[in-house]
């Protein structure tokens, strides 16, 4: 699959739909307009899979502030076909990290299937968080 980096504005109207199905099923803190909003200032790309408008990946890169690695963060994938999302367009994922100078891909999910199916593709977990409302 080809992924191409698509300006916001111009495939607003076909992302919104899978935006809004990802914040729903993931209770998801973001708005869709934060998603359009990072993207047109910069803080994140989005990605489309050539000819396929409904299948796209947001990423941003976030910079370690100890070791000053880049990481390449795979924020939001989805891929109306399936549920594997980014799964399906891993290695075109990876690629355009690299060239993006990052060291590392990286996905934050509450989806407990995620972790089944990164480390089938030798990702490793790496942290948890557990949170408590007070």
């Amino acid at each position: 699959m080809i992924l191409i980096r698509s300006d916001i504005r111009k495939v607003w109207n076909s992302v919104l739909p899978g935006l809004e199905y990802i914040k729903e099923k993931c209770n998801a803190s973001w708005r869709p307009e934060d998603v359009y909003a990072a993207c047109l200032s910069g803080d994140a790309d989005i990605f489309l899979v050539e000819n396929y408008p409904h299948r796209f990946a947001v990423v941003q890169v976030k910079q370690c502030r100890f070791t000053l690695k880049n990481s390449f963060l795979v924020w939001i994938a989805y891929d109306e076909s399936n549920k594997y999302g980014a799964m399906n367009y891993l290695k075109e994922l990876e690629e355009i990290a690299k060239n993006y100078n990052c060291d590392s891909v990286e996905f934050w999910s509450p989806r407990v299937g995620m972790k089944r199916l990164t480390e089938k593709s030798g990702y490793q977990l790496e942290m948890s968080i557990y949170k408590k409302g007070i």
